[in-house]
């Protein structure tokens, strides 16, 4: 293939991909119109040269696209401000494809491609585009090199510029006798024997891209991130269009029965959690975590609700948050959790929190004393990823025993038994005759079968296993209702024996309620995947999970679960398998491109990059100094390795050798560097030069350069070789009387071109032709300089 067709398709191609990136970013159908328009222009323009679209209807359609796009800003949707200059770059792309191109004018479209992949970078979520963009940056690269060979080969094939001689062939490349025609321009010299496109030319280009992409790559990532948020270039605090996508996180801080359902069967994901000791910096497991705190899985609070009315579920109103401590420097696990956006402030831990941070942005983190709840300090009003981290202690083995939540202490203990635990305690027997009959039986039943009045402990354990375990109920994502005149809970517990957590965890809380107990409603997520790819735990929708917590003494809140485990387990398994493997590939790519690209910060950039990098140096000197301690100790090191054998194949004898080559590697790559620099800068020492061989390319010429210098004549830096011989035509005419030597300045200057560039060997009737010619202006420059008599 020809390299102007290469060039046209390479260009054609990386604007039609800038064009798919915006159309996949915005999610319209304007940016998709430039395929077929890119096919149409092709076919039209670039087949037959000298068509184009007159400059009248070219600028009747530029003002008609500044129109189009005027109207658009002037809607009163904010994303929209943003997508209007998108479309009139499209729209000005589509104009300038039906125009006759220059050199000129391919770089403008390149251009307006760059700007399309600008605007989709600031529209696109998703780890699509990070993708799109390696392969538009390799594209670009290897369109910008062909255009410029291109260029090159327009100049050449022009004939205007340049020089051209024939030349033999004698060093391998062909054979014997065979000529080459070498044209020379400025830094470029082409041999027509060899392609335009070599292998020589794609394997360069397959480096430079590898090599542009990877420095590109470690260039984003070691930046220190100062700063960190959304901005909107219109001045807006958000643009809707940008942030009305899904961000729900399957949770609210009002539960309304029923509507869990369909989030169940979801597998968006909530957050990400990773664990490790707060002390020792190891890792720990959710499982671990959770044994530690008395569970038998992990349970995230995300809201403590005491007030129920008709199948609603409210929130605790009266309780006033304290601000959270950022320093801990006890023994406890630490939990790291980037929460998906949302719209609620409440951010979740297992546990009760005894400290805690905000890594996104600075805000404090406050603590609900009365329900162990987290919140943000403001409610969150843009779509961002939330990143936080929060410290709990490991609870006493009494505690792990009866799955039990200690209160936070303070001026609150005060009031709980007078406000608190009254509220928690209301119950209205007269509209839930049902529940309260089940209730009173149970406890009279229980209170049979133990022989004595059972505690509030043994009631709670006893109501849990009711429900639970006694095969009574079945756990289902079915929420069809048979008797809608009662309230939800009378309906499952009578109708139904049916339903999935909320149903469970209600109907429980009322039951303690209607014996007397203290009892509260709380939701959040139970559980959790955990992803090896990214090395974390996923918590998705279908985790969300509802439980109770009952007050039966000794300043406790136990927790209670009478959902069916197995069952709810089957469920999510269930609903995990449907994702399958390229579900969970694209959720991970998702997730890590949200944590390591979009929401990237400075303290993430510690914690992955810069610490681990000092720790690893720091273990390398440490490593060193305990191998060799000083100078003189690692002098004896290497003597004894030297010479004793037994040690040479031992790891301080492998230690020694590697930093032994590498040392003298490094030492003669030094000196190699040092030689060049002191040669290029003119350093000559004339008793080593005069010993050592010199390249026959630099001999004949200095000699030629030598002998002109004599004469006062030298050549100007900016001038090539072949240039400076054409300055010196008319004066060599008349050097010699007979002209003799008015050849020379060419022919030396080619044979120079073709020793140097060419890697060509003069064929030995040339060399004799240069030594006589060179001897020749030796000597008429000669008698020029000598002393004159005394």
């Amino acid at each position: 293939m020809q390299v102007v067709s290469l060039f046209k398709i390479s260009l054609y191609a990386l604007t039609a991909l800038a064009a798919w990136m915006l159309g996949s970013a915005e999610n319209g159908w304007i940016p998709y119109i430039t395929l077929p328009v890119l096919i149409a222009a092709y076919l039209v323009i670039e087949s037959k040269p000298g068509r184009s679209l007159p400059p009248g209807p070219a600028n009747f359609l530029g003002a008609l696209a500044v129109a189009a796009a005027a109207w658009e800003f002037s809607f009163p949707d904010k994303e929209a401000k943003l997508l209007s200059g998108a479309h009139l770059l499209v729209y000005a792309t589509w104009i300038v494809m039906f125009q006759e191109k220059t050199y000129r004018m391919y770089w403008w479209v390149m251009g307006l491609g760059v700007l399309q992949v600008a605007v989709a970078s600031v529209l696109s979520p998703g780890p699509w585009f990070g993708l799109y963009l390696v392969v538009y940056i390799c594209g670009a690269l290897w369109t910008m090199s062909i255009a410029s060979l291109y260029q090159v080969q327009q100049l050449y094939g022009s004939g205007q510029v340049g020089w051209q001689w024939e030349t033999p062939l004698t060093n391998g490349h062909s054979p014997s006798g065979e000529i080459a025609s070498i044209m020379v321009l400025p830094a470029v010299q082409h041999d027509e024997s060899q392609q335009w496109l070599s292998r020589r030319f794609f394997g360069g280009m397959l480096i430079l891209t590898s090599m542009s992409v990877g420095v590109s790559a470690a260039f984003f990532a070691f930046t220190p991130r100062v700063w960190f948020g959304p901005q909107n270039i219109f001045g807006d605090e958000t643009i809707e269009g940008l942030t009305d996508r899904k961000s729900t996180t399957g949770f609210a801080r009002e539960v309304r029965l029923g509507e869990l359902g369909e989030i169940l069967e979801s597998l968006e994901p909530v957050f990400s959690v990773t664990c490790v000791d707060a002390l020792t910096e190891e890792p720990v497991t959710l499982e671990a975590l959770s044994q530690r705190l008395g569970m038998e899985e992990p349970y995230f609070r995300g809201a403590v609700m005491t007030e129920y009315e008709r199948g609603n579920w409210y929130p605790e109103r009266n309780d006033q948050p304290v601000r959270m401590s950022r320093i801990f420097n006890k023994p406890g696990i630490r939990q790291e959790v980037v929460m998906e956006p949302t719209v609620e402030e409440v951010l979740f831990c297992v546990g009760t929190p005894a400290a805690a941070e905000m890594l996104s942005r600075r805000e404090d983190i406050f603590l609900h004393l009365s329900t162990g709840i987290m919140v943000r300090e403001t409610r969150p009003e843009s779509r961002e990823r939330v990143h936080y981290i929060s410290y709990v202690e490991p609870i006493s083995e009494e505690l792990r025993r009866v799955r039990g939540t200690p209160v936070a202490r303070g001026l609150w203990w005060q009031n709980i038994e007078r406000s608190y635990l009254r509220r928690t305690q209301f119950f209205d027997q007269r509209r839930f005759p049902v529940l309260t009959a089940l209730g009173q039986q149970l406890a009279k039943d229980l209170q049979n079968q133990l022989g004595h009045e059972p505690t509030p402990y043994e009631i709670a354990q006893h109501f849990e296993y009711y429900l639970r375990d006694s095969g009574g109920f079945g756990y289902t994502l079915n929420l069809s209702v048979v008797d809608p005149s009662i309230d939800p809970v009378e309906d499952f517990l009578q109708n139904r024996k049916e339903g999935h957590c909320e149903y469970f965890a209600s109907t429980l809380t009322l039951l303690l309620r209607s014996v007397g107990i203290p009892a509260r409603l709380v939701s959040g997520f139970k559980g959790g995947d955990y992803n090896q790819l990214r090395g974390v735990w996923e918590v998705k929708e279908c985790h969300a999970h509802a439980w109770v917590e009952a007050w039966t003494g000794n300043d406790v809140w136990i927790t209670l679960d009478p959902t069916p485990g197995l069952a709810r387990q089957e469920t999510i398994a269930d609903v995990s398998s449907k994702i399958g493997f390229w579900g969970k590939l694209r959720s991970s790519s998702s997730m890590m491109w949200e944590d390591y690209v979009v929401n990237i910060n400075l303290q993430r950039q510690k914690q992955s990059l810069y610490r681990p990098l000092q720790e690893f140096f720091s273990k390398l000197v440490a490593l060193s100094k305990r191998v060799f301690g000083s100078w003189e100790s690692f002098w004896n090191s290497l003597v004894y390795v030297a010479t004793h054998p037994s040690e040479w194949l031992s790891i301080t004898g492998g230690i020694l050798t590697f930093v032994l080559l590498l040392s003298s590697f490094l030492f003669v790559r030094f000196c190699q560097w040092l030689w060049k620099f002191l040669t290029d800068s003119g350093f000559r020492l004339s008793w080593w030069e005069a010993s050592q061989p010199m390249p026959l390319a630099v001999v004949f010429y200095e000699r030629f350069l030598k002998s002109l210098k004599k004469l006062g004549i030298q050549r100007a830096p900016s001038e090539t070789p072949l240039e400076f011989a054409q300055s010196l035509e008319e004066r060599f005419r008349t050097i010699t009387p007979d002209g003799a030597l008015r050849e020379l300045p060419e022919r030396v200057s080619r044979a120079f071109y073709s020793v140097r560039y060419g890697g060509e060997e003069l064929p030995p009737t040339e060399r004799d032709w240069l030594e006589q010619q060179l001897a020749q202006l030796e000597a008429v420059v000669q008698p020029r300089h000598k002393p004159a008599p005394a």
